[in-house]
């Protein structure tokens, strides 16, 4: 017999897209990030924070918020209750609390928010309305 103690198992590290248990055996993910020179085509659910730095097309969506950050390429819907985009965006925003144009960011979207804030820097093409729509018999 030896006098060494059992070893015991190496801890689990957390990671960045930790997730948690979803209805029906589904993995709702908490945060997701697709780096420099990844590319995802798709649709990708996220509970929490959606970073995107590299290339990106088809749809976003995330119960927290979706970063397109400085350099990122964005062809997609993205619903999210915020948007943050300091890169290139085309396609269509919903949030549902608000979205920002940061400097540096090229946007050409059909944006639906209940707030919008376009800095100075950003480029914007587009429509904005507001969200939620205020129905024809009480305007």
């Amino acid at each position: 017999m030896s006098s060494e103690t059992p070893m015991k198992p190496a801890a689990t590290p957390k990671t960045a897209a930790a997730s948690k248990p979803a209805a029906a055996g589904r993995r709702v993910i908490d945060e997701c990030l697709v780096g420099v020179g990844s590319r995802f085509d798709g649709t990708l659910v996220c509970g929490g924070l959606i970073r995107v730095e590299g290339e990106c097309s088809g749809r976003l969506e995330s119960a927290g918020t979706i970063v397109v950050a400085a350099g990122a390429a964005v062809n997609a819907e993205l619903k999210a209750s915020e948007v943050i985009v300091a890169g290139r965006l085309e396609g269509s925003i919903e949030a549902s609390r608000r979205v920002d144009l940061v400097p540096g960011a090229k946007v050409r979207a059909e944006i639906r928010s209940r707030a919008f804030r376009l800095e100075e820097g950003a480029w914007f093409r587009g429509t904005v309305a507001g969200y939620p729509e205020v129905p024809a018999d009480q305007a």
